[in-house]
């Protein structure tokens, strides 16, 4: 009888407390797991907006985010001093219709719409010497389209040659 007593007076009440307690502890794990997949998916997804921000970086590289004149008319002078030939002549046209490539599916977020500015292009040099030339328009980081060619002799000079180009280069409009 006394242990009835006890059990009913301390026992009991006490393992009521206990379960209400597990289940405060239950609800609140809950919440807490909640947060964690929360914040996983927030850090996800900030992952993704940089993967596309670096690859927004890349892209800017190949196909500049304006048109930038002085930045290719530099690349095509470093490109015939590094190769040996005389840059003659560079004349940039402004082409009206800056509407070269309309986006593509699944790179409109990252690529807008791309413009292009073409350079008439005059080199000179060895034959060697414009070949590496061309060779580098093809390789450079900027994308430079050979629209136009015409290889001239060079005069009196044996192995001297002239090269008329009309280059196009392209770039990201707004």
């Amino acid at each position: 009888m006394g242990g009835l007593v006890i059990y009913s007076s301390y026992i009991r009440p006490a393992y009521e407390g206990v379960k209400k307690l597990r289940g405060e502890v239950a609800v609140k794990q809950q919440a807490l797991d909640d947060q964690d997949n929360a914040i996983k998916q927030v850090q996800s997804l900030i992952k993704q907006f940089e993967s596309v921000s670096q690859l927004q970086d890349k892209i800017s590289l190949f196909f500049p985010p304006e048109e930038n004149v002085p930045q290719s008319l530099v690349q095509l002078e470093s490109l015939s001093r590094i190769t040996g030939v005389s840059l003659e002549a560079v004349n940039p046209q402004y082409i009206a219709d800056n509407s070269a490539v309309k986006k593509k599916e699944g790179l409109a977020s990252v690529i807008k719409s791309i413009g292009k500015t073409r350079f008439s292009v005059k080199v000179s040099g060895s034959y060697e010497g414009l070949k590496n030339f061309i060779k580098g328009l093809a390789e450079s980081i900027r994308i430079f389209d050979i629209a136009d060619f015409k290889l001239e002799s060079g005069g009196s000079e044996e192995g001297y040659y002239t090269i008329n180009l009309s280059v196009d280069n392209y770039y990201q409009t707004q």
